[in-house]
């Protein structure tokens, strides 16, 4: 997402004043969410990880 900029999202992030803390807050939120996804699927599919 960093790389591709969309829709200035990128710029934005390395302008702020606090710089390492929207970002590091868009990696961990990003990640809960997609961790979440993850294990909605394995739940989902009756998995077993016995």
């Amino acid at each position: 997402m960093l790389w591709a900029d969309p829709g200035g999202l990128a710029t934005l992030l390395r302008r702020t004043e606090g710089h390492p803390w929207p970002l590091l807050m868009l990696w961990f939120f990003a990640g809960l969410s997609f961790g979440a996804v993850q294990i909605a699927v394995g739940i989902f599919q009756g998995r077993r990880e016995d």
